[in-house]
């Protein structure tokens, strides 16, 4: 059993698989970011033996993060190993969905049981504007493909002033009222080399609830 410093049991763990990202989000990264070689990131065999580790000590589900971890080789390897692995009962995934047309069903098929996708915007502009070299279409596709999968959709948006604040959000939380789908509104944390950027483009929880 894991605690907490107040007592709480703790058993939900993240893994980045992947510093690497496809696109240049301008809340996360720099455009002109450099990444660490393949050869210092862990590897396979290592990222299973930690997670075995972790479920001797009570941890059960497992969530796959990067940068974006759909870029990793093997992903769908690494899932079916870490799904194998006594005591564990869920693993998830966080991803920007690009490539989920093609990964969706092999993710699936490979035991990966939720996925949240981050979409901040339906505008093709505007999300271009925020993720530098990203297509909306890309991500509306991979949604789907996700949810024909079998995925239950859960949507991501990082809600950035003066870019997506206004109808955006707006038109991000109608997509609950025609779909079966959920989406979560995330106020930006200061971080890194472009902690000015988020700290000057902050939206508040209250002033989110205000929009109708």
């Amino acid at each position: 059993m894991s605690l907490d410093q107040y007592g709480r049991n703790i058993t939900y763990l993240r893994i980045s698989l992947t510093d690497q990202c496809n696109l240049r989000c301008v809340y996360c990264m720099p455009e002109d970011m450099t990444f660490r070689p393949k050869t210092e990131i862990l590897q396979d065999d290592e990222i299973v033996r930690l997670a075995h580790i972790f479920t001797q000590l009570g941890f059960t589900k497992f969530r796959l993060t990067g940068g974006e971890p759909t870029l990793r080789e093997n992903l769908t390897g690494i899932v079916g190993r870490l799904v194998a692995l006594p005591g564990v009962s869920e693993v998830s995934m966080t991803t920007n969905g690009i490539l989920l047309k093609h990964l969706a069903k092999p993710l699936a098929d490979a035991g990966l049981r939720r996925l949240n996708i981050s979409i901040d915007s339906l505008n093709p502009k505007t999300f271009q504007r925020l993720t530098r070299w990203g297509n909306v279409d890309d991500v509306i596709t991979g949604i789907h493909a996700a949810e024909e999968a079998g995925f239950p959709i859960k949507l991501n948006t990082v809600v950035v002033r003066g870019i997506n604040d206004g109808d955006d959000i707006i038109d991000l939380a109608k997509l609950t009222q025609s779909n079966p789908w959920q989406i979560r509104f995330i106020e930006m944390m200061p971080l890194g080399s472009i902690a000015d950027f988020q700290l000057s483009h902050i939206v508040s929880e209250d002033e989110l609830r205000e929009k109708n």
